[in-house]
This record gives structure tokens, sequence and C-alpha cells, in this order.
């Protein structure tokens, strides 16, 4: 047998040195914490069922990745690249010869590393997370193949399921490209689609819809691209439809204590629980006079909405100041301060980006929500989902009920005229 044919399995123990297979800063993994043994295979990867690639990550934060990440049963670990792949289910096969590749089955690993998500199981694509004394579940890796309809993929990319990792499509016979023919995972742990398949035979527009209100009449609410491949859902049921969300919260799952680059770019699905990003809302909000509406709804089932006839949205370079105005509707006007000043004219705060004119808090950190705070707001529907709970950084309507904490919050746009 070759050298090239030979691996090792080191058992981890209280006290063996790791240095030879540490990133020379990774002092966690050269001197482990903890008493029961990891066993390591040096020399061998598996290229296949690779859940998540992370990079900048020691060994034993590799481990704890993949502790905390659904279906995850080993890792494979380079560390002189300090690069962490998080692998599904592998059988032995499936292991090929790696230099300076260490793989390890987890469950040779101590369940204690995984720390309060040790009994927690998430879905398929998710890991758990522990923040603000919660256990919850975030989506990070694709999951099943994305939907595109008229069109199959014929060629895959990647050999990881998060971001970087993709398909390429055609569309069906009798149906013609508009767009580009790809699907990419993204961060997120989501699909992006970055085209369409329609009709022979029908017109290719060079722009996608501007809004929602553009799209033919009788179209199911769902997901739509518009505005130069903006991706967003449409309510096409509410109100006679027409309705582009830009943001919506109903579970929990995704929190909404973000950095100012998080809320300029969006985070989230837009099928399930996001903020659609400053920069796509002056977007569209950019291309004529809107509407917006806010929904709210309480765990006992009450439910009221208040609208704005004029609602804009400026450039970075104005802090995305708000515009709004012409408030009606049943939930009262809580796109005010604690003063009762309208919000109008605020620049939007995130707690790395202070931009309120409160003299006694940093809104953002206060009320733990990114928002065009005045001296703060009281309709914080970006604050922490806790349900049956009151606080000042809770997801309330103070105007509607105090600060009692909000089951589902829904914001959308629609063209004033409509």
């Amino acid at each position: 047998m070759s050298i090239l044919g030979i691996f090792l399995v080191l058992p981890v123990l209280n006290g063996f040195s790791m240095k030879e297979y540490c990133h020379k800063k990774d002092f966690s993994c050269e001197q482990p914490f903890f008493y029961e043994q990891g066993k390591l295979e040096f020399g061998r990867c598996s290229s296949i069922n690779v859940l998540r690639r992370l990079s900048r990550l020691g060994m034993i934060d590799c481990v704890r990745e993949c502790l905390v990440t659904s279906q995850c049963k080993g890792i494979n670990y380079r560390p002189d690249w300090q690069m962490c792949d998080v692998v599904g289910e592998i059988i032995s096969k499936d292991l090929g010869p790696e230099d300076g590749c260490v793989h390890s089955n987890i469950s040779t690993w101590p369940e204690s590393l995984a720390g309060e998500c040790r009994n927690y199981d998430c879905v398929d694509g998710e890991k758990c997370l522990f923040e603000d004394y919660k256990v919850r579940c975030e989506q990070v890796y694709c999951v099943n193949n994305p939907n595109a309809d008229n069109a199959i993929s014929d060629e895959k990319f990647g050999h990881h399921k998060n971001l970087g990792a993709g398909l390429k499509f055609r569309c069906n016979d009798g149906y013609k490209l508009q767009g580009h023919p790809y699907s990419f995972c993204m961060h997120s742990g989501r699909w992006e689609t970055k085209f369409r398949c329609i009709l022979n035979g029908t017109e290719i527009s060079n722009e996608f819809p501007k809004d929602c209100s553009d799209l033919p009449k009788g179209s199911n609410s769902g997901v739509y691209v518009v505005r130069t491949n903006i991706k967003v859902f449409c309510d096409m049921d509410t109100d006679s439809g027409g309705w582009t969300v830009i943001q919506h919260r109903f579970n929990g799952m995704q929190t909404f204590e973000k950095s100012w680059h998080e809320y300029k770019t969006g985070f989230g699905d837009v099928s399930g629980e996001f903020w659609l990003g400053n920069d796509n809302l002056h977007a569209i909000l950019s291309q004529r006079e809107y509407k917006m509406r806010v929904d709210l709804e309480y765990f006992d089932g009450n439910n009221a909405l208040a609208v704005y006839s004029g609602f804009s949205v400026g450039n970075e370079s104005t802090g995305y100041k708000l515009s709004i105005s012409g408030y009606s509707g049943t939930a009262g006007d809580g796109m005010t301060d604690f003063s009762q000043n309208s919000l109008n004219g605020m620049s939007f705060s995130t707690a790395d980006r202070n931009q309120d004119m409160s003299d006694v808090h940093d809104c953002a950190d206060y009320k733990r929500s990114g928002w065009w705070h005045r001296d703060c707001t009281k309709g914080n529907i970006n604050g922490l989902y806790r349900p049956g709970e009151q606080g000042n950084d809770v997801m309330h309507w103070r105007t509607l009920n105090g600060k009692y904490s909000l089951s589902m919050t829904r914001m959308m746009i629609k063209p004033a005229s409509i």
C-alpha cells in the first residue's frame, strides 16, 4: 500500500495535542476543553452531500456548526484555509483522498458542544441558534430544487447546498427564456431564480413589472420578480390585490435585530418572514406615488390595519429618509413617536447607525429594531417576537393595544391611484 493510501484515525483526548491538524491561531483546537473523543480521518474528505461551506472558522467551531445544523453527520475541515464543510449522510466509500483535509463523524464528538441547542431539532435546511435567551431555527442551506415554471434543470454547479451553489435551466418546448437561466442558492438558504419561461409568440418586455399591481388580472398570490429583478411576494387577494409585500412576520423564525447593511440589502425569505431591503424599497417606490398598508394581528385573533395614502423612502445618501402622510384605519397612527410627532422626514436607524432625535435613548437599540425612529416610535413592528409578552422592545403597535406583543405584522405597498 502506498503512503498516500494511508490515513490516520486520531482520538481527541484530554491533554492530547492536535497542533499538527489545527490552524496556527486556532487555540481551542490545539487544546480542547472537553473529555470525550472525536475521531479524525486525515487525508480523506467527502465531495458529496456538503450542506454548507463556511470559511474562517476554527475546527471546534466547525464541529459546533455541524451539531446545530439539521441532517449534519460529519465535517470536512481544511486547517490551512480554515474552511469548514458541514456534511450530510454519506458512506465510507464517499470519502476520497484529499491532501490537507480532515474528516470527522459527528457522532464521535460530545453533544455538549451544541450548548442550548443540544436537545432542539430543526427541520431540513435549518440550524439551531440561541439568541436573546431563546432557541430558534434559521434557514441556512437549500433543500430540494427551486420551482421553475415551464423549465427543467440540465446542469448543476457547486459541491454544497449554500451560498455559491446553483442550477442551470432550459425552457420546455414551446417556451422561450426571459432573463438568465440560473437559480442560485443564497446565503439565507433560499433559492433565487433569475429567469422565467414564457410562451413562444409572447412579446418579451425589456422591463419587469414595476410592482405587483402590474401583474395580469387573475394572477395568484405568490413570489414574482419586479423592477430590475427584485424578488417580491405579491398579495393578489387583499383589497382587490396588487399589493407588494415589503415586511412580514408571523412565527418568529427570522430575527429582525439586524445591522445597517442587512436592512439595506434585505433579509429573510419573501415567501416567509422578511424585510425586503431599503435599497429595494427605494427602487420600487421611486417609480410612482404609493400608499402603504400595515396589517396587525394578536394571538387572540383580533386584528386591525393602518393605511397611509402617501409613502416613499429616499436612497442611502439620505439615510433612507421617510415620507409618510394620510393615516386612516382601525389601528391608530403608529408611525409617530413618544411625543406624538410624525415619523415623516426621519432617516432610518439601526443599532450600528443611530439617526434618531431622542435625547434619552439610542432608539434602535432601546426598541431592538431597525426603523425610522424619531423620539423612538409607537409602532415597533420590527421589534422582538415575544408571544404573550409586553415591553418597549417587543413587536407592538402602541396606539392599538399598548406594548403587548403582536402575533403577525405585514407591510404592503400599492400605487396610490389604485
